[in-house]
């Protein structure tokens, strides 16, 4: 038996893909991930996973999880570096312990910086769209610099946790919509109510 035998959570594709790069067979085990797609992903690489759990963000999903799984064994959560405290903290405070493994880094590109600067002197935008709050942290500085081109443009956030990325880096009188499913079609949904 495996050290992840029975209840392994996470939260993204670069998760999925390091397990799959590990020859990890979840097979037979129970699994939580964030969002519709990263479950797809994962049940095209395990056709008998016991059960997946889909939730829109860490706190949704750990709540669904202390509700389907009441008992204390402990759960594993792959994560990339970055990743927030919201799993490991919520189990702990259900009296759950909670492996944690980091099994991917996001890198910024060396040449974002100008790249983004030219792309925001070329183009007018009307919604600048986070996926996620790394996303924010490693662009803010930059759109910070070029305020007066982005005054008007309306902020997206995929989510709760990179709306409050999004209102840390950039004031909370800004414009922003924040998608409550983490989905193309919950970008959509989101849009059209700014839009009206």
């Amino acid at each position: 038996k495996q050290w992840y035998q029975r209840r392994v959570r996470g939260t993204s594709k670069h998760s999925v893909q390091y397990l799959i790069e590990q020859g990890i067979d979840l097979n037979g085990v129970d699994v939580g991930v964030v969002g519709p797609a990263t479950a797809v992903f994962m049940k095209e690489q395990w056709e008998s996973m016991e059960s997946v759990t889909i939730a829109r963000n860490a706190k949704e999903l750990c709540q669904e999880l202390l509700e389907k799984f009441p008992s204390s064994k402990p759960w594993t959560f792959f994560k990339g570096e970055k990743s927030l405290e919201t799993v490991p903290v919520t189990l702990s405070d259900n009296h759950v312990s909670c492996r944690c493994v980091t099994v991917y880094a996001v890198t910024v590109r060396s040449d974002m910086s100008g790249a983004l600067s030219h792309l925001l002197e070329a183009e007018v935008f009307d919604f600048i769209v986070f996926f996620s709050p790394s996303g924010v942290e490693y662009t803010a500085d930059v759109l910070n610099l070029h305020s007066g081109l982005i005054e008007s443009a309306v902020f997206v956030a995929f989510g709760p946790s990179t709306a409050n990325a999004v209102r840390s880096h950039f004031g909370e009188n800004k414009k922003l919509g924040v998608c409550e499913n983490p989905t193309p079609a919950g970008l959509v949904d989101v849009l059209q109510k700014i839009m009206g």
